[in-house]
Parts: structure tokens; C-alpha cells; sequence
């Protein structure tokens, strides 16, 4: 293409991009709003957490040339009790803006307990058995009339990087009320020219009976499924095992890696069925393939029946992906040798539950 020509792809990527933030904005604000949001609650590692967010913002760390580090208080537990996508969700958040709005100098992720002098909105909080997420930016600051304003939706500060910045509007709004959601609360302080310090207070701890069903209006939570099975967590099984993630899509690989690194996997990549082969001669200690069956130059199932001749990699668990799920696919994968198949968009319990299944 000409460079005209990809300014425009690029125009109209980044246009789609753009719509879809706001109909998932709109869509999660809408359903907390309704209490039709679900949550699951789960043990989190403190340290795998921390991993993980400090994983998705390498890249901003190193386009913008900000310092952003993750400080874990000593007497912040070893593990908490909490809805981890939605907790994710929220503290991508705030580093986001963070990062938006921070020209030099640092961000500065830190899990800490309460302060003594802490006072709560949220009645169900108690301070002895509490936690503490704060980000603390030395970007531009808010002003004191616009700290409520800029939870409410569509309402972003009055400031000249906003608007080159861009955004919806409703990534506060949206935080605010999924720590509603978690017992939780949103406190902010910041100052004009002195940075903002976004600080999110949980219980340590949710007490949640398996199986139960809440309603999330009463900041509790509809559990779907089967609690135990269905809940994403580190697991020993996947511990330092190492698996070969195959697909052409960035966004997926992006989004699927995060999930692998958090329970402990270590994730290689190809971006199409030659690659994949290539990644196996030179790892001989992959333990399992996730492959994508749709991509270019290889496509996945003439890279599965290659696999299958060879020794080395005969019985390793391959599980199909593919975003077009027809009548027949399932038998098709399997014909070419895969051992499971899972469809896009990909519910990542039912991965996991998949992963779990094979490894043992």
C-alpha cells in the first residue's frame, strides 16, 4: 500500500478501536447501573497481580519514558479475595490516565492497608480488615471543582491535554461503580499542577457462599456456574510450564498472553502455523498449543497434521481456536489432529477448565 494509503487503515483501525471503548463503556455502566453485572470471586496472588499489570504497561513505560513501579507494603497480604477482571479493570483505569495525562516523571502503583486516619463513604468497610490500591501520578493535577465531576459519565477535565488526549468519559464512572460493585470505594486526591493520587479501598476478604445467587444493586454478586471449577486462579499445574500461543491477531494474542502470564504459564508466540513450527525446533520444552486455525501463509490445521509428524510433539495437548464457529469445525480440528477446540470470542474460564483438563 501507499502511505496514503495506510494513514487511512490506520485512521479507520484506530476510529473502530475508539467506537468499540465506547460501546463497552456504555455497556458495563449500563449493567452496573441495572445490577446486572457479574462478578466472581476468586483467591488473588498479590505478587501474580502485580506481574501481570506491571506486564500490560511495558510498553507505555518505555513509548512515553515515564518511571512506573509497583510497591508492595509488607503488611499487605499475600492474597486477597475479590473479583480479579473486574479489580484489573479498575486499576487499569487509573494507570491508564495516568499515563494520559503524565508528560515526565513517574507513576507509582503501590498495595498498602488503610492509613489510621482513613474515613469510608462505604459503610460495610472496616478499616482493620481493608485494602488499599493507590496510583499516584506528577502529571497536571485536578482541580478541586472538577474532582466530582470527572466520575460522572461523559465528563472528562476541562484541560487543554484532555481534548488532544481524547476518551469517552466514562472509564471513572465505570470504576466507580464496579468498586460499589466489590464493597468498595474510589477516593481522589490531587491538586492543580501537583499530580493526582487515585486511591481504590476493597475488604480483603468477600465472604461468598458458592453456588448463591446475589444481586449486584446490593454490591454483592451472581455467581455463575460452578464457583470452585469455574474460578480463574494461579494454579500449581501451571506453574513453569511453558505453552505455545499461535494466532495472527495482536489484539488476541495480547489479551490471551495476559491471562496465561497470570496463572503462571510461560507463553511463547507465532503469528502463523510457519512460525509455529519454527518456536517447536527450537523449544523442545513446550507443553501445550493453543492454535489459531484461521491465518495466513500456514493455516492452522495443515500446521497441526505437521506437528503430529513429528516425535517429539505426537501427544502434546493442541486446543483449536477459531473466531467462526460452523457446523463441523469441532470435527475438522480433531481430524487434523488437535486434541480440544474452543470457539472466539473465548470465555476464559472454559479455556482454563480445557487447559487443566489436558495438562493432568
Amino acid at each position: 500500500m501507499t502511505q496514503k494509503q495506510k494513514d487511512s487503515v490506520n485512521t479507520i483501525y484506530q476510529s473502530g478501536n475508539d467506537l468499540l471503548g465506547l460501546i463497552n463503556g456504555i455497556l458495563d455502566l449500563s449493567k452496573v447501573a441495572s445490577g446486572k453485572m457479574d462478578v466472581s470471586y476468586e483467591s488473588i496472588s498479590s505478587v501474580l497481580l502485580a506481574n501481570s499489570i506491571r506486564n500490560t504497561f511495558k510498553i507505555f513505560m518505555d513509548d512515553k519514558g515515564l518511571d512506573f513501579t509497583i510497591h508492595i507494603e509488607p503488611d499487605f497480604p499475600e492474597n486477597i479475595v475479590s473479583d480479579r477482571t473486574r479489580l484489573e479493570q479498575i486499576l487499569r483505569n487509573f494507570i491508564s490516565n495516568a499515563f494520559k495525562f503524565t508528560e515526565k516523571g513517574n507513576i507509582v502503583l503501590t498495595f498498602k492497608r488503610p492509613a489510621a486516619n482513613t474515613q469510608f463513604s462505604e459503610i460495610k468497610l472496616d478499616r482493620t480488615k481493608a485494602i488499599a490500591f493507590s496510583v499516584q501520578d506528577s502529571g497536571l493535577g485536578i482541580s478541586k471543582q472538577n474532582q466530582k465531576l470527572i466520575f460522572e459519565a461523559f465528563k472528562q477535565e476541562d484541560s487543554g491535554i484532555s481534548k488532544v488526549q481524547g476518551g469517552t468519559g466514562l472509564g471513572l464512572s465505570v470504576a466507580k461503580g464496579l468498586a460499589s460493585l466489590l464493597g468498595g470505594e474510589i477516593q481522589l486526591r490531587s491538586e492543580k499542577g501537583e499530580g493526582s493520587t487515585f486511591t481504590l479501598y476493597l475488604p480483603e476478604k468477600m465472604e461468598i457462599t458458592p453456588g448463591k445467587q446475589y444481586d449486584s444493586k446490593q454490591n454483592s454478586v451472581i455467581m455463575p456456574g460452578r464457583f470452585e471449577e469455574n474460578k480463574i486462579s494461579s494454579d500449581e499445574i501451571f506453574i513453569d510450564k511453558t505453552l505455545l500461543l499461535v494466532d495472527d491477531d495482536m489484539r488476541d494474542i495480547f489479551s490471551l498472553k495476559q491471562a496465561l502470564d497470570y496463572v503462571g504459564f510461560k507463553v511463547l508466540v507465532g503469528r502463523n502455523g510457519k512460525e509455529a513450527l519454527t518456536q517447536l525446533e527450537k523449544n523442545k520444552e513446550i507443553n501445550m498449543i493453543l492454535m489459531d486455525i484461521l491465518m495466513p501463509d500456514m493455516n492452522g490445521y495443515e500446521a497441526i497434521k505437521r506437528i503430529r509428524t513429528s516425535d517429539d510433539f505426537k501427544e502434546i495437548p493442541i486446543i483449536a481456536l477459531t473466531a467462526k464457529a460452523m457446523k463441523g469445525d469441532r470435527a475438522k480440528c480433531l481430524e487434523a489432529g488437535a486434541s480440544d477446540y474452543i470457539a472466539k470470542p473465548i470465555d476464559v474460564t472454559q479455556l482454563f477448565s480445557l487447559l487443566r483438563t489436558w495438562l493432568k
